[in-house]
């Protein structure tokens, strides 16, 4: 990274054309800069009708101990996801604005470590497989504490992982000699209202509209050894504390204790 923080170098007036199973993607760059670490170019995808653009920029600093990379949407276009994911048929990704930043790089002989921070503004992907209308994740974000041996990587448990309200605590370590191991565990507390108004509504419509009290805790724990797959552990435990609904929205679940009309459709040869 030594070398690329003290290169400089200009590009004007770049395309090109990528074929992925039969969809042409075709990108324009008409300039782009890098002058000691500083990295600011204009990216533009032209495959089809409404042009959408994208501003990348970033920085390699000149001690080799940060690493900051930004992607943001410019203007408005019909068909607004990343170039190489908006293939017909497959599932289409995007989002407003990616930032990435790596920093306080420390290496060794033994290890290397390092903090890891992203944030995604309005990530989207769309596929009829996955929800009938675009599955919108309006804020993601995390915090994590690295280190990386010969075989080993781990976050450390004082790592952080958000989805617009819900922060959870974070750990993860996987470790491949022999064998495999690796362990994953995810915490987190927080009011009622804040979980379900933080999950996606094409995902979870049915709470659409309603209002709760309480909080709910949520912990994952996850282990496993090739080497004794008979010591697997796996937990995921939802639960309330003083928890209820104050209110329902267009689904009114309590009608399903009350006489009710349904449709029922069977197909042939079923």
């Amino acid at each position: 990274m030594a070398d690329v923080a003290r290169f400089k170098g200009e590009l004007y007036e770049f395309r090109f054309k990528f074929i992925l199973n039969g969809t042409p993607t075709h990108i324009h760059i008409p300039y782009g800069i890098l002058n000691k670490g500083v990295f600011n170019m204009t990216l533009y995808d032209e495959s089809f009708a409404s042009v959408l653009g994208w501003s990348l920029k970033g920085e390699i600093a000149d001690d080799n101990k940060r690493i900051d990379f930004e992607l943001e949407k410019t203007g408005s276009a019909r068909n607004d996801y990343f170039p190489f994911f908006n293939v017909s048929g497959k599932p289409n990704v995007g989002c407003n604005k990616l930032y990435a930043s790596v920093q306080n790089i420390e290496s060794s002989d033994v290890a290397t470590s390092f903090t890891y921070s992203a944030a995604i503004d309005s990530f989207k992907i769309n596929h009829w497989r996955i929800a009938d209308n675009v599955v919108v994740f309006d804020s993601l974000r995390c915090n994590l504490k690295c280190r990386v041996t010969g075989n080993n990587f781990y976050v450390d448990s004082t790592s952080t992982i958000e989805l617009n309200k819900i922060k959870s605590v974070f750990a993860f370590n996987i470790d491949k000699e022999k064998s495999l191991k690796s362990s994953l565990q995810m915490v987190f507390n927080t009011s009622a209202n804040d979980f379900f108004g933080s999950l996606p509504p094409a995902l979870f419509f049915a709470f659409e509209g309603m209002k709760f009290k309480g909080s709910v805790n949520y912990n994952l724990k996850f282990s496993i050894y090739t080497a004794q797959l008979n010591n697997l552990e796996f937990s995921s435990a939802l639960t309330g504390k003083n928890f209820g609904v104050e209110k329902y929205g267009p689904m009114y679940f309590p009608k399903i204790n009350q006489s009710f009309c349904t449709m029922l459709m069977m197909a042939n040869g079923l």
